[in-house]
């Protein structure tokens, strides 16, 4: 379990490895409002997510929100098999935009 956030001029970009839930999305959000500028766009990397479940999913929610009441967007560049199949169940995908080889998805 790993949690990674770069600050950069115009975006922050945070991986995510491991588990995305209950037992780890308190210690998350907590790194988070620690470490997250809210003013950028923010890319995150799920692809190293082993394992998520409904707290991991609403702790990316609440950042989606957080992000879009703040003018500002969330983009997942990566995701593992395990958390595309979260998201799309959950219908988060339609809240973010992915990007997949340049491309968005």
């Amino acid at each position: 379990m790993s949690i990674k956030m770069v600050n950069d001029t115009d975006k922050s970009i945070l991986s995510i490895d491991g588990e995305l839930t209950i037992y780890t999305a308190a210690k998350y959000k907590k790194y988070l409002v620690e470490n997250f500028t809210s003013e950028h766009t923010l890319e995150v990397d799920l692809q190293g997510v082993e394992e998520i479940d409904t707290c991991g999913l609403q702790l990316l929610a609440a950042m989606c929100k957080q992000l879009s009441d703040n003018g500002n967007e969330i983009n997942i560049v990566a995701t593992s098999e395990v958390a595309r199949e979260a998201l799309e169940t959950s219908r988060l995908m339609t809240d973010m935009t992915f990007i997949t080889d340049g491309a968005i998805a």
